[in-house]
């Protein structure tokens, strides 16, 4: 392989090996279905431990870059290929840290201004949805915690009117 990895620093590996992983990608010029290096070969590559490296993969696979397929191999799925570099995608990812803090923020107030005015049966669906929602992610279903989760949210926004 000829692709040779930018060194990783420390304070935000993951996002770096996300970003490094989406450089491999455009130079490798690898095609939906096309399979990733080895999680050791990657994480030596890369210089960060396995750990760091499958959380990469995770926020990869989050944003419809990558998925596992059998046999335990990581592959680049159709939705890297959206007509954008893999490069420029990867500049989401430094404005990840931002948005999220912004959301939190935005969240904060909702939720909030829910608490004071909410009905109480409002209450009742909002704590509804939020035991749905915990009970989704204690049995790992991961298509039903964001189901859950989209509709915790929207309640909570809705009470925020």
């Amino acid at each position: 392989m000829a692709y040779e990895a930018t060194p990783i620093r420390r304070d935000s590996v993951i996002t770096q090996a996300a970003q490094e992983i989406c450089r491999l990608i455009d130079a490798e010029r690898l095609s939906p279905g096309d399979a990733l290096p080895p999680e050791t070969t990657l994480s030596q590559m890369l210089g960060i431990s396995r750990n760091s490296l499958r959380e990469a993969l995770r926020v990869l696979h989050g944003l419809g870059h990558v998925e596992k397929a059998a046999g335990r191999r990581v592959v680049v799925t159709a939705g890297s290929q959206g007509g954008k570099s893999m490069f420029d995608q990867s500049v989401l990812l430094e404005a990840a840290p931002i948005a999220n803090e912004v959301r939190s923020h935005i969240a904060q107030k909702c939720a909030e201004l829910s608490a004071e005015r909410l009905t109480g049966a409002e209450l009742a669906e909002l704590e509804s949805a939020l035991s749905a929602l915990e009970r989704a992610i204690t049995r790992k279903e991961i298509a039903a915690a964001k189901a859950a989760h989209d509709t915790f949210h929207g309640l909570l926004l809705a009470g925020a009117r």
